[in-house]
């Protein structure tokens, strides 16, 4: 651990005795029989036509000021019926009643025998609140307040409750008519409950009280171990976080073991509920940000077997044993933090991976047995092997002002992921640019620029893109209308990065429409001049999309955009291993109108270049469609379609010109060379020339060639690209391969000609 690590496990260690001022929670409703004089059994959830009656039956509920009790109503309008009115029956209410004892009790810390006295049923109907109080200890042994809701139908009445400049707010409405709500506080702490909007809320009030002598029990007091806390992590947040030195983010790892699902700040149980209730406000106060989270370990490595080597051979059996293998060493390892909660909820992050020295109390990770463990048996090529892994609840903290630092290492998807949540807090707070909302947002853009991880395939454009993450990021930019983290984010990552992709064209030039037009047009040049030697149909698009809004006063400022597309696509000649497809259809009129209406002489050049290459350009699959499709485009290059137009057409005349006759006789094309070699090459070749023999026959139209598999299919991968059709007769042993001479090639032509005259035709017809 480091110096900052240990000062903070030194300071915590002081907090030992768990529990809060408050303990609440909810627990499935054993059904009672409640019986009130005057009223009889009320139904649950609350009748309507109940409220008045339990009103009538009530009395006004006073309250305490000094040695005084007084009524009220401005200060607490509210019902109450005393306890010897009140009878409760049904064998599971009181098992059910002390199972909530025992949790608000652990919630609160307290040790020792606690029961629960029923003190009042209170009625809070409409318009029923109690303003700002502190509970009298109405009986020996009291030391704090439980109040359990009964079901009910009504909204407001939540329960305030502070201590020691803590609050907290908690609605006590089960969402569910078969569970019940309770909430216990010390008597000591001052509490409210808010006045009730519709409905009628009623509760049963208990004193807890512990039994023996001594002092009463007191909400447990951390405020010197807060304040050195806080004191501790603010002297961490003005160190200059490089590293293993001063570790980016701290990770306390908690006593008890969480599963995922139970990860949460109000499961917490004993002293890590202590733990959590001193790091919540030392972090605010130090500027940090707390999570709780679930630090998880994956290794794998080698096994070495330690059964009886008799059974170690009988492979065939599925009862695998772990208990016969013992761990060797552990060669790979993964460990990152998912599953984050704040104090107010789950939160959104993925998986973040950590390192050793930013662990609190490391030991803590492996001191239990590890959650999961697998062997897996030898095999041919490998030895015996393992799996395991770890997993333990984590007080995770980094400060804010290295947020986006933090965050970088599980990767860009991750910190876009939290400046959304970030631009969704500062709308829901008004989405005005003066809010402290906007600021932090603002702020956490700018680092995620700074820290922006190469992503994508931008380098190797026979790949795509996975993740359209800059699209991600100038979408938050432009909610947050903010033109100079826009010209950071395109300057530093589109330009010199490597994440940009097709995908990203609109949404980059909705954010550069943000910036002056001299330095939206500057950015573009400067990208396209960068990125088209690896994206030229991207940037080719991008040009084109750019054009008509950046160029009306005039192209030369995107005269070297074109030309880098323009020597891109010449450079495309030579094949790399690493060169992407060629152009589609699409993406060959996407250059030509970037070029083409940039520059004429080098839209002409395109044409030329396109010419050259006709193994990847082909007339008839790329050419001749562009023209099409780009003659019915409205920002058509007029010079340049024209030329390329022209030389389609005089493709498709010499195409034309060529004579087109059917086969007079069965003689087909040979062109085919057979194999030579000895072996079993040697039979494949005798086969091969009695295949040619066929073709060439002007008379013969079919051959029944019957062989084994290993010569049969051979032949039928020759004949595929013939003449011919071929069929397998199953009949007899060996098989035959039936070969039936056709006219397939002339079709081709024959349909390939008609192709041509209405291309030809379509050509003619274009408004060029």
């Amino acid at each position: 651990m480091t110096d900052i690590n240990a000062q903070l496990v030194s300071i915590l260690s002081r907090v030992q005795r768990p529990g809060a001022f408050y303990a609440t929670g909810k627990t499935d409703l054993a059904m009672p029989r409640i019986e009130v004089d005057g009223v009889g059994c009320i139904a649950l959830p609350l009748l309507s036509q109940q409220i008045s009656q339990l009103v009538q039956a009530a009395e006004q509920a006073p309250y305490g000021k000094g040695e005084e009790t007084l009524v009220d109503t401005t200060v607490r309008k509210t019902w109450q019926i005393a306890p010897e009115k009140i009878h409760i029956s049904g064998k599971y209410w009181q098992p059910m009643l002390d199972g909530i004892v025992a949790q608000v009790v652990d919630g609160l810390g307290v040790k020792g025998e606690v029961h629960a006295d029923l003190y009042k049923m209170l009625v809070y109907d409409e318009g029923s609140f109690f303003v700002n109080h502190r509970d009298t200890e109405k009986a020996e042994g009291m030391f704090a307040t439980l109040i359990v809701a009964l079901p009910a139908v009504y909204s407001g009445g939540e329960l305030r409750i502070e201590h020691a400049g803590h609050s907290v707010t908690l609605n006590l409405q089960a969402d569910d008519p078969s569970e019940i709500t309770f909430a216990a506080f010390y008597a000591d702490c001052v509490h409210e409950v808010l006045p009730v909007t519709s409905g009628c809320r009623i509760v049963l009030t208990y004193n807890l009280i512990r039994s023996g002598k001594g002092e009463l029990p007191r909400p447990p007091d951390y405020h010197n171990e807060q304040t050195r806390a806080a004191a501790c992590l603010r002297q961490w947040t003005t160190m200059e976080h490089t590293g293993e030195d001063i570790p980016l983010k701290l990770v306390y790892l908690l006593e008890h073991a969480y599963t995922p699902d139970g990860v949460a700040f109000d499961a917490l149980k004993n002293s890590d509920a202590a733990i959590a209730s001193v790091l919540i406000p030392a972090a605010e106060q130090a500027d940090c940000d707390l999570y709780l989270a679930l630090v998880s370990v994956e290794e794998s490595g080698w096994a070495e077997y330690s059964g009886p080597w008799g059974r170690k051979q009988r492979y065939w059996e599925d009862d695998e044993d772990d208990g016969d293998f013992e761990i060797g060493e552990v060669t790979e390892q993964y460990q990152y933090i998912s599953h984050w909660h704040t104090p107010r909820g789950a939160a959104s992050l993925g998986n973040l991976p950590f390192e050793d020295e930013e662990l609190c109390l490391p030991e803590r990770l492996h001191s239990l047995a590890a959650d999961a463990l697998h062997f897996h048996e030898a095999t041919g090529n490998e030895g015996a092997s393992f799996e395991r892994s770890y997993h333990r609840a984590a007080l995770v903290m980094w400060p804010r002002a290295y947020r986006a630092d933090a965050l970088s290492v599980g990767g860009v998807s991750m910190n876009l992921d939290y400046l959304a949540d970030l631009i969704t807090e500062w709308q829901a707070a008004g989405g005005s640019n003066d809010l402290p909302q906007w600021r932090e947002a603002q702020h956490f853009a700018q680092a995620t620029i700074a820290n922006w991880q190469e992503t994508g395939n931008g380098w190797h454009p026979g790949l795509p893109d996975t993740q359209p993450y800059l699209t991600r990021l100038l979408k938050h930019l432009l909610q947050l209308a903010d033109s100079g983290l826009i010209a950071s984010a395109v300057s530093r990552i589109a330009v010199a990065g490597k994440s940009y992709q097709r995908e990203d064209n609109p949404t980059l030039l909705a954010a550069v429409s943000l910036l002056p037009e001299t330095q939206a047009r500057q950015l573009l040049g400067e990208l396209i001049q960068q990125r088209a030697v690896n994206r030229l149909a991207d940037c080719g698009q991008l040009l084109r999309l750019a054009l008509p809004r950046y160029a009306q006063a005039g192209t030369a400022p995107f005269l070297p955009a074109a030309q880098a597309l323009l020597d891109s696509l010449a450079n495309d000649q030579t094949d790399h291993f690493y060169r992407a497809v060629k152009l589609n259809v699409e993406q060959v009129v996407d250059v030509l109108a970037a070029i083409g209406n940039t520059d004429a002489g080098l839209g002409k050049q395109v044409v030329v270049h396109l010419l050259a290459q006709r193994k990847h350009y082909p007339m008839d699959d790329r050419l001749i469609p562009a023209v099409i499709l780009a003659a019915n485009a409205p920002d058509c290059p007029s010079e340049t379609l024209a030329l390329l137009q022209q030389q389609s057409l005089a493709y498709l005349e010499s195409c034309i010109a060529v004579p087109l006759a059917a086969p007079t006789d069965w003689t087909r094309e040979a062109d085919f060379k057979c194999p030579g070699g000895g072996g079993w090459q040697r039979t494949s070749q005798a086969d091969c020339e009695a295949l040619k023999r066929f073709m060439l026959d002007p008379t013969e139209t079919s051959w029944n060639f019957t062989a084994a598999a290993d010569r049969r299919e051979p032949l039928a991968a020759i004949a595929a690209n013939l003449d011919v059709s071929m069929t397998t007769l199953k009949t007899g042993r060996p098989y035959t391969l039936r070969f039936v001479k056709n006219q397939a090639s002339y079709d081709r032509k024959v349909a390939q000609r008609k192709r041509d005259e209405a291309n030809r035709e379509r050509l003619l017809a274009l408004p060029l």
